[in-house]
């Protein structure tokens, strides 16, 4: 443990429960999230699917733009991750595209991995 966390600690001893909140956080540095688990009719999985979609080229597209103002070109990685989100993107709507024709359902899946390093 860092030492801004034990002062912090010495400083709140009385405080329990914060105690046992820093104490989790330093032994788990892994985490798993459930983002999208379930069954959706074709026009809800393009909703979710094409919210999440335009929400990280924007996050990507908002970070090719800061780096251009402020370093004068353009975040290579940021670049590289909107053309393969785009991609994605395309693909997705094909099979729900499919899905549409076919009248089936779609099972949509999505994990968060956080890990600290």
């Amino acid at each position: 443990m860092d030492y801004f966390f034990q002062f912090w600690l010495r400083k709140n001893k009385n405080d329990m429960k914060t105690k046992i909140q820093l104490k989790e956080l330093s032994k788990e540095s892994r985490e798993v999230f459930s983002l999208v688990k379930g069954e959706y009719d074709p026009g809800e999985a393009s909703e979710i699917l094409n919210a999440l979609f335009t929400r990280k080229i924007n996050f990507h597209e908002s970070k090719c733009f800061s780096s251009e103002i402020r370093f004068g070109e353009k975040d290579t990685y940021s670049e590289i991750r909107i053309k393969e989100l785009k991609h994605a993107q395309a693909k997705a709507g094909e099979l729900i595209d499919l899905a549409r024709a076919s009248g089936k359902a779609i099972r949509l899946n999505s994990e968060i991995f956080l890990e600290l390093i």
